[in-house]
């Protein structure tokens, strides 16, 4: 079997067919729904689970607990338009490249979260009214302050900030262990809840 027939590379989800669609980018060793019982209860109860990586191995751990798993980068997501009630991803940013480049301009210092292609994608695959969940609690992120304090509304979401005292109501909602954020290097933990407007 080659690669292909493994993993799709692009995936149409049916509105009808599942009550909710829950979309991970960048599965890793611990997959949402191994730290989230409401996302582990919501698959049990029909929700539809879908895992994309880069990294075929991580993909066979998704394969192997019996969700659908498909090769992807989150700069060109293999689904259709509106298509995802969530979309979480955990740790993708602390591990993956610089989110934030510097620049010095006339005024001085200036920032760009380099990162808005993947917003702008992330936007087209989230239904109206669905949500992105970003947690980050395992590697400790460059320019956090910059990165939560950032304008998503330009891609039409609305944001909510999860970080220190408040990170206990996210973990809480979801039912996710309040001993996640120490197994990490993360400084600050915090999980970044986008809701896309309707």
């Amino acid at each position: 079997m080659n690669k292909s027939e493994e993993f799709p590379s692009e995936i149409s989800l049916e509105a009808e067919s599942r009550p909710k669609t829950i979309i991970e980018i960048g599965v890793g060793n611990f997959s949402a729904y191994d730290i989230s019982h409401k996302l582990d209860e919501e698959i049990k109860n029909g929700a539809e689970y879908i895992g994309v990586d880069l990294n075929k191995e991580e993909l066979e751990i998704v394969k192997d607990g019996g969700q659908e798993a498909v090769i992807g980068d989150l700069s060109k997501l293999p689904f259709k338009d509106n298509s995802a009630d969530e979309i979480w991803l955990n740790n993708v940013f602390g591990s993956g490249p610089r989110l934030i480049s510097w620049r010095n301009s006339k005024g001085g210092w200036t920032y760009d979260l380099g990162a808005g292609k993947y917003f702008k994608e992330l936007a087209r695959v989230t239904k109206p009214g669905g949500e992105v969940i970003i947690g980050e609690y395992i590697y400790p992120v460059n320019d956090v302050d910059k990165i939560v304090d950032w304008d998503y509304e330009k891609f039409g979401f609305d944001k909510e900030v999860f970080g220190g005292e408040k990170l206990k109501v996210f973990l809480e909602k979801h039912k996710i262990s309040s001993n996640l954020a120490k197994y990490g290097n993360a400084k600050h933990p915090f999980f970044l809840v986008l809701k896309r407007r309707k």
